[in-house]
This record gives C-alpha cells, sequence and structure tokens, in this order.
C-alpha cells in the first residue's frame, strides 16, 4: 500500500513539473562565486525547494518520534523495574506477617539491589537484624534510612529501639563503639 501511495507522489510531482515548466519557461542563473555559476529552470528550482522542505519535515518528524520511541522505553523499562520491585516487596511484607523473618531477607535485598534508597526496606532489614540481636546491622539499615529522610518518625523510631535494645546484651552494658554502623 506504501508503494502505491508512493508511486502516486511521484506522478503528481511529475505533472507538477512538466505545469509549472510549461508555464515559466524561464531559467534563473545562481551565481557561486565569480567565476562558477549554474543555470536552473524554474520548475526545477521550485521541485528542489519543495524536496529540500520535504526532506528536512522528514528528519525532523523521524528526530520526534525517535525521541519518542526512546522516552517510552525508559518509562516502560523504569514501570517493569518498579512492578519487580513491589513484587519482592509483597512477597518480603507476607513472609514478615507470617513471622518467617528468614524468608523476607532476600527478598528485601533484592529490592535494595534494584533500589537502594528504598526506605520501608532498609527499616523492615533493620527490624529483622534487632530481632536476632544483630544491632549493628540493624543500626546500619536504620541509619541508611535515616540519611534518606531524616524526619520520618518510623526511621527515628527504630533507631531508638535499636540503641535501646543495644544497651544491654547478655546482662553487660555496650560500649559506644559497638554502636557504630
Amino acid at each position: 500500500m506504501i508503494r502505491f501511495y508512493f508511486l502516486i507522489l511521484i506522478i503528481i510531482l511529475v505533472i507538477g513539473y512538466v505545469y509549472f515548466d510549461s508555464i515559466n519557461p524561464g531559467s534563473i542563473t545562481l551565481n557561486f562565486s565569480k567565476e562558477s555559476s549554474y543555470n536552473l529552470r524554474i520548475a526545477t528550482l521550485i521541485l528542489l525547494s519543495l524536496s529540500t522542505g520535504a526532506l528536512i519535515a522528514i528528519v525532523l518528524a523521524f528526530i520526534k518520534d525517535a525521541r519518542d520511541i526512546l522516552v517510552n522505553w525508559k518509562a516502560n523499562r523504569q514501570h517493569k523495574k518498579e512492578v519487580k520491585i513491589q513484587e519482592h516487596y509483597t512477597k518480603a511484607v507476607s513472609s514478615l506477617l507470617s513471622k518467617k523473618n528468614q524468608q523476607a531477607v532476600p527478598y528485601l535485598q533484592k529490592i535494595l539491589f534494584s533500589n537502594p534508597n528504598h526506605i520501608n526496606s532498609l527499616i523492615h532489614l533493620g527490624d529483622i537484624y534487632r530481632l536476632e540481636k544483630n544491632y549493628s546491622e540493624a543500626v546500619h539499615y536504620h541509619q541508611r534510612a535515616r540519611n534518606l529522610d531524616e524526619n520520618n518518625i518510623e526511621v527515628l523510631f527504630a533507631l531508638a529501639k535499636d540503641y535501646e535494645e543495644a544497651k544491654w546484651e547478655d546482662g553487660k552494658r555496650l560500649t559506644a563503639w559497638q554502636y557504630r554502623c
């Protein structure tokens, strides 16, 4: 079908060229320098001008379409990434609600691999490590979450719990260097 339209376009251009050439029989001299000039029929000049304009329009349309395709591809890729993160997060929360904390850890780590700034995953991982009495890891993940959102009250309470529970471990007080991430 495209070939048919292209053939019709060529026929229209030839008919237009013959028509303009018959009503404008003269020619134009184009001077490129003092020694160099070129005689061009008026119909040929009109045809070249139209062709150049059409070519410029086609190139600009191609550039716009290519840019739109690239933007859509990036948006689609980002959407797929977000869907995958949401799937992992749903599985992690489901494991946490089932009191299967160790099953949630790989999902949360996959989320953080894809998006290191996923605050809820950082909070949940910190909570899991606190429950395992691995306070340095708990503080590490909660501190990362705090660095991302300093005003998040959930993160601040989680950090407070980490420090409170870490004060006494096995009946003895921990020193300040053991709190550090």
